[in-house]
């Protein structure tokens, strides 16, 4: 959970993790437009509780071996989720700007995109985990399984990668690297097939085969450059869509015949917003409604995965229908919750800390 010195009145959040690390949020006595009643209190217990002060290395030291699980054939998926403004995005994926200056300068390769590509990599392409302190998760995660890929041939293992992105934009899924050599509008028209073993697949969606950090960054910053944002009264760059980077390996090693097949999504969630507070209209309201149907129908899916129901409603929403094969079975998830740091959003501070307590008690039986 990351969290702010600002966030509420007062919410002590305590860390199970062994460092023992308590972080207690607080607010001035007095709030315009009102605030939580006096003397309030709550207490939240997460697996990690990081300070406004905490590094982006800090974070992702947090949920590395989680990414790393993927190449050992585990369906990963790692959620970033708060309110409008509190800092998904540079949780996710650093400093915007530094990562959209890629498609302008050229840094980086740039591949043809092929929806299968079992190619060898490159004469001349590196693995690298080389990342800017600023970088985010996602870069970050791509780093290191590049360079855990590498240290794997060692020992007999061969890995291979291929990456999509896309965005679910008002209910439609929309590829954010259509095949073209450079920077793109999202492309509409997939869809959503389900198989018998619960696999899910977006056909139409390219695939882009990867084999170097390089490689990534460039996919990724094209990305990032696609994706649908506007400006609302909470957030001057607010995003308007849900964005999935997906990372599907593929591994063998020689000796024993061994495959294994792994995914990591990596997940930066539009925010919650309020209509009212947000000041957006036309077709920014279209846009904040179906971005809070879709972050609730995710709600419901936590509360009945916590309840271990018999029916978890995955098909209510374009986004719990993509990641249910992340959610269930042979799988590994985790999120992030980010707390604004501006007082006057204490209410919708506390419901997202609600929200991450009651993930927290997810217990899923991956036998199934």
């Amino acid at each position: 959970c990351s969290a702010s010195s600002h966030g509420l009145r007062e919410v002590q959040l305590k860390s199970n993790s062994k460092d023992g690390k308590e972080s207690r949020l607080a607010t001035p006595h007095k709030l315009n437009g009102g605030g939580p009643p006096p003397g309030s209190r709550w207490t939240f217990s997460f697996d990690k509780v990081f300070e406004p002060a905490s590094s982006q290395a800090e974070v992702f030291a947090e949920v590395a071996p989680l990414c790393q699980s993927a190449l050992d054939g585990y369906k990963v998926v790692i959620f970033a989720y708060g309110q409008t403004g509190s800092g998904k995005t540079h949780t996710m994926l650093g400093d915007v700007s530094d990562v959209e200056s890629r498609v302008l300068s050229g840094r980086g390769s740039s591949r043809k995109a092929r929806r299968t590509d079992n190619g060898v990599a490159p004469e001349g392409s590196k693995a690298s985990s080389e990342v800017d302190a600023g970088a985010g998760v996602i870069p970050r995660a791509l780093g290191l399984l590049f360079q855990k890929a590498e240290e794997a041939k060692t020992a007999g293992w061969a890995f291979e990668f291929e990456a999509s992105l896309l965005e679910v934009y008002n209910e439609e899924l929309r590829d954010l690297l259509p095949d073209s050599t450079g920077p793109a509008p999202p492309t509409s028209g997939l869809a959503l097939q389900h198989g018998l073993k619960g696999d899910v697949t977006v056909t139409g969606l390219t695939s882009h085969a990867v084999h170097s950090q390089s490689d990534a960054t460039t996919l990724l910053a094209k990305a990032t450059a696609a994706r649908t944002t506007a400006k609302t009264s909470c957030n001057e760059h607010s995003s308007r869509s849900h964005s999935i980077c997906v990372l599907r390996v593929s591994g063998f090693h020689q000796e024993s015949g061994e495959r294994v097949r792994g995914c990591l999504s990596l997940v930066d969630l539009a925010g919650s917003e309020r209509i009212k507070e947000s000041g957006v209209s036309g077709a920014r309201l279209k846009e904040a409604q179906s971005i809070n149907k879709s972050l609730s129908a995710l709600g419901d899916v936590i509360a009945a995965l916590a309840a271990k129901e018999k029916h978890i409603p995955f098909r209510n929403s374009k986004l719990t229908s993509l990641l249910q094969p992340s959610l269930g079975g042979a799988s590994k998830a985790l999120m992030v919750v980010n707390v604004a740091a501006d007082p006057s959003n204490w209410n919708e501070s506390l419901c997202s800390l609600r929200f991450a307590q009651k993930v927290s008690g997810v217990s899923r039986d991956r036998n199934k």
